[in-house]
């Protein structure tokens, strides 16, 4: 898996990378997304990806925008991007992937306020065609037994209720849902986290580049 996304080039020729929008409460986890993938790329525990403040509008107190460099070509980056949203308004959310981070461990607590917002934010995106994926968070804190083997994580019914719950909360279908451990106290990279998040980051590439194809925006460089 590694290897195709270090690979990937979006579906159009015309485009540099393809932009994912993280999108999610305060402490869910958006930025340990971006710096698990980054340390696996890396290979080696990295701690921030590098932020990009070049292109196009400037929104420093809205979000910021990470690169995932490629050592292997001095100066580059990967074909993708991310955008760690704080307080984006869901009409500014265009040309855009939305991905939702949402902690498992609070998952059973989240009010009807965060919720309803959540779905104006996926009912805006729906409506330009922009697909949404939901990462799943901090399952290990969620589930005793995903926390002792974290290969366990498809075996249990409680992490399934769990996704079966948001799913039906929000609107978004099962197999959009991807649940994922980000490091965070490890000193060393672990395959079984790895494979979670790069089966994750696989999933939102694949549907990104699903609509690039058949996006009706082509005047941006990055979409």
């Amino acid at each position: 898996m590694l290897k195709e996304l270090k690979d990937f080039k979006p579906g159009d020729p015309n485009l540099a990378a393809l932009r994912i929008l993280l999108n999610g409460q305060v402490g869910a986890g958006k930025s340990s997304f971006i710096n698990s993938i980054n340390t696996i790329f890396q290979g080696h525990i990295a701690t921030e990806a590098f932020a990009d403040n070049t292109g196009g509008q400037s929104f420093t107190k809205t979000y910021k925008t990470y690169t995932i460099e490629n050592r292997s070509v001095p100066g580059s980056s990967y074909a993708f991007v991310f955008n760690d949203v704080m307080g984006l308004e869901a009409e500014e959310q265009r040309g855009t992937q939305v991905d939702d981070i949402i902690t498992a461990d609070q998952l059973a607590i989240i009010d009807d306020k965060m919720i309803e917002k959540q779905k104006r934010i996926r009912e805006a995106a729906t409506d330009l065609w922009i697909p949404q994926v939901a990462v799943l968070t901090k399952v290990d804190e969620a589930c005793p037994l995903v926390k002792k083997d974290l290969r366990t994580i498809y075996k249990s019914r409680y992490i399934k209720e769990l996704i079966e719950r948001f799913s039906y909360k929000l609107g978004i279908p099962v197999n959009c849902i991807v649940p994922v451990k980000n490091y965070h106290n490890e000193l060393d990279l672990n395959e079984n986290m790895d494979v979670l998040l790069l089966k994750a980051l696989t999933h939102i590439v694949n549907f990104g580049n699903d609509y690039v194809r058949k996006c009706p925006y082509r005047n941006e460089e990055t979409i």
